[in-house]
């Protein structure tokens, strides 16, 4: 619009001139010459502040799409949940404080009821320029002492693509490690991730770079060297660390959304040493695959870890998997948005010590963003013990 109002502006311009230029008059010609180069001024400045408006609208779009493809949440965490787009800063602004509870009631077979708050955590987010971003949460486990779950600050350089995160972080070895619990799909995390990483997911001090690909599709590289505090993977299998290791984790995650739907999957790699006098190497590889389309989401994930024999530990290899579907029902209700449906099965196999399984069928009641109930009975089985604890689990979540 503002460009057609230029251009008629001008051929009016032109017209005035040659119909004065007729009457040889010099001073008349000098003002129209002037008129002539205010008029090209004025287009120039237009023209640029055109182009910067747009260049800033498409960065706008680009980087929304990619966070639609990546599904990342307020948090940085890449989760998307059918039936609902969960963000946090319910008071809005950029310092935003944050929190989320998490109250279940477990009745584990042949065994007592238990009604607890399992965890509580609250924090701040704060985008404190265009190009860098802060982030903190304290975290209360049942039975813990409060402490610090991540703490971090994320500076973005978006001429390169680059962004780093130095801090306490949520390590980025694989979808379900990077979901905190009311953005997890499931209530209770996988034999899988208990069995390499713990009860807990594996958070970290460190430092991660990430570099989104010049391609057309979303694809990001992230590197990162952590302290490798983790002591079922980078330990004795128990609670003892090295205090001489600092491993390095790769992870490449790719977004392709098609007619047939959204396809996200890439490749995991950790390496690092574990120091008991002698220092052993310790591997981990790892994939996941994940499709989404219309209401329907699944996702795939493996993860392989060999550690080189050390006096005193156990077996050296274990790997474990883990695979779930979900179908949402979207609710024009009130009090409900959706309800889904979800069936998932993992294992972890450790080396020479048998084998855990675990089924997990679950229904949730999605309130709202902010609110979901869910419920389901996990069937837990281990080899060769033949141990059985299977439970019923529901839980109230809740997060502002």
């Amino acid at each position: 619009m503002i460009k057609k109002c230029l251009i008629v502006a001008i051929m009016a311009a032109l017209l005035v001139t040659r119909g004065l230029a007729c009457a040889s008059d010099e001073a008349v010609q000098e003002q129209i010459n002037e008129l002539k180069d205010q008029l090209r001024k004025m287009a120039d400045r237009y023209e640029t502040r055109i182009s910067e408006l747009e260049l800033r609208v498409a960065r706008y779009e680009i980087k929304a799409s990619e966070e639609h493809a990546h599904g990342e949440d307020a948090h940085g965490h890449d989760e998307e949940v059918p039936g609902q787009s969960h963000h946090h800063g319910l008071l809005g602004g950029k310092v935003k404080p944050i929190g989320a509870i998490d109250a279940r009631f477990v009745r584990v077979e042949e065994g007592k009821n238990t009604l607890m708050l399992h965890e509580a955590k609250a924090g701040v987010q704060a985008d404190i320029t265009d190009w860098l971003f802060g982030f903190i949460t304290f975290t209360k486990h049942h039975g813990e002492e409060v402490e610090i779950e991540e703490a971090y600050a994320r500076l973005h350089f978006d001429e390169l693509g680059l962004s780093a995160k130095p801090g306490k972080f949520f390590v980025n070895f694989g979808p379900e490690n990077l979901a905190h619990f009311f953005d997890r799909r499931t209530i209770t995390l996988s034999a899988m991730h208990e069995g390499l990483f713990g009860h807990e997911p594996w958070a970290d001090i460190g430092v991660q770079f990430d570099w989104k690909l010049p391609v057309d599709f979303y694809s990001n590289l992230s590197f990162s060297v952590v302290n490798g505090n983790n002591g079922a993977t980078y330990g004795d299998g128990e609670n003892t660390v090295s205090n001489n290791n600092l491993p390095i984790v790769l992870d490449w995650t790719n977004v392709f959304d098609t007619d047939y739907g959204l396809f996200k999957m890439g490749p995991s790699f950790s390496w690092g040493q574990w120091d008991s006098n002698d220092k052993y190497n310790v591997y981990l590889a790892g994939g996941n695959a994940y499709y989404k389309i219309g209401n329907f989401d699944a996702q795939a994930e493996l993860i392989y870890r060999y550690k080189e024999q050390m006096p005193g530990v156990g077996g050296k290899n274990a790997y474990g998997y883990y695979v779930w579907g979900a179908y949402a029902f979207p609710l024009d209700y009130k009090y409900l948005r959706a309800i889904e449906v979800l069936g998932g099965f993992g294992q972890f196999i450790p080396d020479m010590r048998g084998r855990e399984t675990r089924i997990t069928p679950q229904i949730s009641f999605i309130i709202n963003d902010y609110a979901k109930l869910r419920a389901t009975y996990e069937v837990r089985d281990q080899s060769p013990r033949d141990r059985k604890d299977n439970r019923f689990i529901s839980q109230f979540a809740l997060a502002f």
